[in-house]
């Protein structure tokens, strides 16, 4: 088996780690020049417990390796657990963050122009009750929210670049948040075919984080299981607490994702278009997920089975030092209709974006 895995893993680029049994059997030379004396460490020394004790076929996730950011994606071959570890291919510069920011301004710009048009119009075409320009009006406003997605994807991608990203941090119920939040949005998505489901293992659950990202994030990886399950299938979002941490599982029973592209599934610049959380997107949900988890002090794994689905778990603390917090409430300041209407635009129909939900 030690010639099989030489053969298949000596010359990757990558480093590669076999395990049997809970100890180091087989690295390559990359592994070697990555990680010093790694013939006399075990694998709980180089890589968190949760990749070494957890029993999914497969999973990726970001780890810090040696000083390193690296994307640790993990398998089975015959009875050894194979560790790949891949450097971000792409430096993170201010250039880039710049480029990216003006962009994003630009395009909001002309959006907000957009849309005072489109509401301009609306009454008109209200009064005159024709279907189709109705229909066309429906159009209007979800390509304004589909753009509205992207060009806040692609802000929040150059704040991540820059590590300027800010902060609100405030106390609220994540129970009752999501509850309400994912109860509008099965209203909303009532047509699709696939049933969301909402578990909490407590009735309310108050936590010092971010609620406007929280929200954010719930909705990408509701609408990444959306946009990937079939008509009939489930969509299930999951809160526990784990002592000082809370826990949130989004799992679906679609498509799943391929083992070939489970290690660009945080990647910034790569993602590959299986993995882009809309048809036509460009894959930034799974990037923005894993960054608002990092935000808050946590982590996110993804787990994936071709042909039976994907569950994205996020693990991040219940509380933050008493300095970050804000004594004012989060809930007068967000409109989460307004967030679901941005967020699942690659997945609703344009059907949805009528005077009733832009109200």
């Amino acid at each position: 088996m030690l010639s099989k895995l030489a053969s298949l893993y000596g010359n990757h680029k990558e480093a590669v780690v076999a395990v049997k049994d809970g100890e180091i059997r087989y690295f390559n030379g990359t592994a070697a020049r990555l990680i010093p004396n790694i013939d006399k460490v075990k694998p709980e020394d180089i890589f968190p417990n949760r990749l070494v004790n957890q029993a999914e076929e497969s999973c990726s996730e970001e780890v810090d390796i040696e000083g390193f950011h690296t994307i640790v994606t993990v398998k089975s071959l015959d009875d050894y657990r194979i560790y790949s570890i891949v450097s971000p291919e792409f430096e993170e510069t201010d250039n880039m963050a710049n480029l990216l920011m003006s962009i994003g301004i630009e395009l909001k710009n002309s959006l907000s122009v957009f849309k005072m048009a489109s509401s301009l119009l609306l009454p008109y075409v209200e009064n005159i009750g024709n279907s189709r320009l109705a229909r066309y009006s429906s159009m209007l406003y979800h390509c304004y929210y589909n753009m509205l997605r992207l060009t806040g994807n692609i802000s929040d991608l150059a704040d991540i670049l820059r590590d300027d990203v800010p902060m609100n941090f405030t106390r609220f119920d994540i129970a009752k948040t999501s509850r309400d939040l994912i109860g509008s949005v099965r209203h909303f998505v009532r047509d699709c075919g696939v049933n969301i489901v909402f578990e909490s293992s407590d009735n309310s659950i108050m936590i010092c984080a971010d609620r406007y990202k929280l929200e954010k994030m719930l909705l990408n990886l509701i609408s990444n299981s959306l946009a990937n399950t079939r008509e009939g299938g489930t969509v299930a979002v999951r809160l526990t607490c784990a002592g000082d941490r809370l826990v949130i599982t989004v799992t679906d029973n679609g498509d799943g994702i391929a083992h070939d592209i489970l290690p660009n599934a945080w990647n910034k610049f790569n993602t590959p278009r299986q993995l882009a959380d809309t048809p036509t997107g460009v894959g930034l949900g799974l990037t923005l997920v894993n960054n608002i988890a990092r935000q808050h002090g946590g982590s996110a794994v993804l787990h994936s089975k071709p042909g039976s689905g994907t569950s994205v778990t996020v693990s991040i603390p219940l509380e933050r030092p008493e300095a970050e917090v804000r004594t004012t409430a989060a809930d007068d300041e967000i409109d989460s209709m307004q967030q679901i209407l941005t967020e699942l635009s690659g997945v609703a129909s344009f059907e949805k974006y009528t005077q009733k939900y832009m109200d």
